[in-house]
């Protein structure tokens, strides 16, 4: 029987931690509190939450890890839950809230700074269908109730690509891993499948390639970062490379990334190395990448270079994201003015 799941609300709506909140706790953690102690400090600087964390206090008192208890509450997305969970094994817990803190305050000035710039074409918008449907019925001598309906209509059209496009900004970002992978695999089973017709060899090594060409280069950014962080708080332990794969088993909820895992396991255990492992199971998506493991192992020193690589790996995904967010009010602007000149062409 799943335990049951409360949440923390305010005005009645669930709310996901913010970075103040997550960097509290991290600073608690930090200074030698426990976690029962932390979630009591908590208290009195949120007061609004206090019923809540009153609960997580509970739930720790019974033997429940915080990052569990955390999750339980869903004031967190399930990825963060499942990395703060693999920090907190580690025994990292108040280092993995201050990266997870930092990356949440990122996006959030990133999305509300998007908001902002919706503000001009929406006016725009308005205006251009207002002074359409003036011109239609003085011109067109169009009936009132039909222009507004029309300008109902277009506006409602634009409002709903708006909210979905705002949704998709604010999903988790391992979601979105987790459709591209899961596309990925589609695609190499269905090229896998037709090169078999052709030959069973040559058409496997096909859709692989290909399948591996599918993903953006965003996509193998942002995936190594999420793959190289979970398999960086185990190794820091000093956990040993079977044990470390195993905890990014839960970063994608996908059967065939799973099963990768579960592969290069097995290739560790069996004596080889990780950085072949990761290779032969396609879980790295660079041969950089894979190199730099390689190179890091002979030199007995994993951890140290994927830290390394994570900072770097860091940077070239907000260069990525800021750019993204340069160009979206751009298409934005792009469809407001299709949809004004649609509804003043009739």
């Amino acid at each position: 029987m799943k335990p049951r799941k409360w949440t923390d609300r305010q005005g009645g709506r669930r709310t996901r931690w913010d970075a103040e909140r997550l960097r509290s706790l991290a600073t608690l953690l930090g200074a030698g509190l426990a976690p029962v102690q932390a979630l009591d400090v908590l208290q009195q600087q949120f007061p609004g939450s206090a019923i809540a964390l009153g609960r997580m206090s509970q739930r720790l008192r019974g033997g429940e890890s915080l990052a569990r208890t955390l999750s339980q509450a869903q004031v967190l997305s399930p990825s963060t839950a499942d990395i703060l969970q693999v920090a907190e094994n580690a025994g990292q817990l108040d280092e993995a809230l201050r990266q997870v803190a930092a990356s949440a305050e990122r996006r959030r000035k990133r999305i509300r700074a998007f908001r902002v710039k919706l503000w001009l074409p929406w006016g725009v918008l308005i205006m251009a269908l207002f002074a359409g449907s003036l011109l239609r019925m003085q011109m067109h001598d169009a009936s009132l109730s039909g222009v507004s309906l029309d300008l109902g209509l277009w506006l409602g059209l634009v409002a709903v690509v708006t909210g979905l496009l705002l949704r998709l900004l604010e999903t988790d970002t391992v979601q979105w891993l987790s459709w591209g992978w899961c596309l990925g695999a589609r695609g190499r089973s269905c090229l896998a499948a037709f090169g078999a017709v052709r030959d069973a060899t040559h058409g496997a090594a096909h859709g692989a390639a290909h399948g591996k060409k599918q993903r953006s280069r965003l996509y193998n950014l942002a995936y190594e970062y999420y793959f190289l962080a979970l398999l960086l708080w185990p190794l820091k332990a000093g956990a040993d490379c079977g044990s470390a794969l195993a905890s990014t088993a839960r970063l994608l909820q996908c059967s065939d990334y799973q099963r990768a895992v579960r592969r290069a396991q097995h290739c560790v255990y069996r004596g080889e190395t990780l950085a072949d492992a990761l290779q032969q199971t396609g879980l790295l998506l660079s041969t950089e990448m894979t190199q730099l493991i390689r190179s890091a192992e002979q030199a007995g020193r994993v951890a140290p270079a994927i830290e390394h690589q994570l900072a770097l790996l860091q940077q070239r995904l907000e260069l990525a994201a800021q750019t993204l967010y340069e160009w979206l009010p751009r298409f934005y602007y792009l469809l407001v003015l299709g949809v004004a000149g649609r509804f003043l062409a009739g």
